[in-house]
């Protein structure tokens, strides 16, 4: 699923809750707008949460959620404003700063979206989203480490959460699955690998990994399944 997406559905539920629906017409254009997003209707949902900001201009909620649903509709500079808005307006605002960091990581500006995550990992340590997203800047820049660090950290904050960016962490299990492996950890091996086909259950590599680590430590019958599923799945 497209991380923006992702973050549009994850921000709907953590949003949503925390604002009374409905006690006035500004939350109920608000909540239409989400029901709109949820069903693809990003053109409608940008009605309702303008709607929502012109009977609240300090809506901070309304604009982040607008700038996503102006990204799914590829208004890169609209959504942009819209998150700086947002920031304006309620400048401790934790899902900003962390809808920003996935916007600018996604629009390959690495640099400002680390910024952003960092900012929302002060004003809120147990903001889940704040760690995959930054989890996944590591990721990209070859910090195994850092990732895995970060994504576990989200994992025990908000599995849910955690769950809907796991796949996106797999390579990093991987990664270091295979460097334990060549390092002679094979139990520690064994367990990254076992952990990346958890997070994506058609990962030939790592099924292949485990298989090679389940040989050397002589469990046969587990490396031949490990080998038959990877083989299968390419």
């Amino acid at each position: 699923m497209n991380p923006v997406m992702r973050c549009f559905l994850l921000l709907t539920m953590v949003l949503t809750l925390a604002t009374p629906a409905f006690c006035d017409k500004a939350d109920g254009y608000f909540a239409h707008g989400n029901s709109k997003a949820g069903r693809g209707d990003y053109k409608g949902a940008i009605k309702d949460f303008t709607k929502a900001i012109e009977l609240q201009s300090n809506f901070a909620g309304a604009y982040v959620h607008r700038a996503l649903a102006k990204l799914m509709l590829g208004d890169t500079s609209g959504a942009f404003d819209d998150l700086a808005k947002a920031v304006q307006v309620k400048p401790d605002f934790v899902e900003a700063y962390a809808v920003r960091g996935l916007a600018k990581a996604t629009h390959h500006d690495p640099k400002g979206a680390m910024a952003d995550f960092t900012k929302a990992a002060q004003l809120d340590p147990t903001f889940a989203l704040t760690y995959c997203g930054r989890g996944k800047l590591f990721l990209d820049e070859g910090n195994i480490d850092g990732a895995i660090e970060d994504y576990d950290l989200a994992s025990k904050l908000s599995p849910g959460v955690a769950t809907q960016f796991g796949s996106d962490f797999a390579p990093a299990y991987y990664k270091r699955g295979t460097s334990k492996l060549s390092k002679g950890d094979t139990d520690g091996a064994i367990a990254d690998f076992t952990k990346a086909v958890q997070l994506r259950p058609n990962y030939a590599d790592a099924y292949e990994g485990r298989g090679t680590a389940e040989r050397t430590k002589g469990n046969t019958a587990g490396a031949n399944s490990d080998f038959a599923t990877a083989a299968a799945l390419r």
